[in-house]
């Protein structure tokens, strides 16, 4: 288990772990999200960490059987699917973006 309180947000929460993962020689990981954030996890792990050669499985940490849990919106998914990309191929995680947005994180 892997707690990482380095990231100011969802994709460079991916991006820092996935340079430690990679260093660690580690090649899977198992992610707990929840359910509402379960898509947009996904897409960015799919980029960060398979472009990185680490496979991951998913696991939500709120199922519920009776009632279906709302889902993040496609724009939060795509945005972060992009800045996934730009930090693959050219290093950039966005970081600054995340700090304009959430000023009082770290």
């Amino acid at each position: 288990m892997r707690l990482d309180r380095r990231a100011i947000d969802t994709v460079t929460n991916f991006t820092t772990t996935a340079e430690d993962f990679r260093g660690m020689g580690c090649r899977r990981v198992l992610v707990v999200t929840s359910t509402f954030h379960m898509l947009r996890a996904k897409a960015i792990a799919m980029v960060v960490f398979g472009g990185t050669g680490i496979a991951s499985e998913f696991e939500p940490c709120d199922r519920s059987v009776a009632d279906p849990a709302p889902r993040e919106g496609w724009v939060r998914v795509v945005r972060d699917f992009v800045r996934g990309w730009l930090w693959l191929l050219f290093g950039i995680d966005g970081r600054w973006l995340a700090r304009l947005r959430h000023p009082h994180r770290n």
